[in-house]
């Protein structure tokens, strides 16, 4: 009977200590995920400023190009101006 209590003794004696360890690694879990939660936040507002810069460059160019394309067709003429002209 002593032999039984003193191998219950010795089976709960360690329980508490292996709570706390786990409770310490389930704290150090949650600092991990707030960390990388605010890390995921900071690329996704990187990726939109990305996108914003993305658009106002595909903008400018969109712009440029049909104004090249204007100043082109001025120079050749259009084929209305060209109607009583021989080829």
């Amino acid at each position: 009977m002593l032999l039984n209590l003193m191998l219950s003794f010795q089976a709960a004696y360690p329980a508490p200590i292996i709570m706390m360890s786990q409770n310490r690694l389930s704290d150090v879990d949650r600092e991990r995920a707030l960390a990388d939660y605010q890390v995921t936040l900071r690329a996704e507002a990187e990726i939109a400023l990305l996108h914003e810069k993305m658009d106002l460059l595909r903008e400018r160019e969109t712009v440029e190009l049909t104004s090249l394309l204007k100043a082109a067709l001025a120079r050749i003429g259009t084929p209305e101006g060209r109607k009583g002209q021989p080829a």
